[in-house]
């Protein structure tokens, strides 16, 4: 069940089936400096993503204004 959780929060952070198969099969074999690294280059990734969505986001939103004559 633990193995589950892990790859559901693996693929919620925003890790492919295959970096959560690499990473789970490493993670045991990495030091704190190592898994350190992957989770800062994760992050480095989401916040990318998170920026991207927020842009779509404005788009929509001027979009809208327009189409309602606002």
């Amino acid at each position: 069940m633990r193995r589950l959780e892990l790859i559901r929060a693996g693929r919620a952070a925003g890790f492919s089936l295959t970096q959560m198969r690499t990473q789970m099969s490493d993670w045991e074999h990495q030091d704190d400096a190592e898994r350190t690294a992957t989770l800062e280059n994760q992050l480095q990734v989401i916040e990318a993503k998170i920026a991207e969505l927020e842009l779509a986001r404005a788009d929509v939103t001027d979009a809208l204004r327009t189409l309602r004559g606002s």
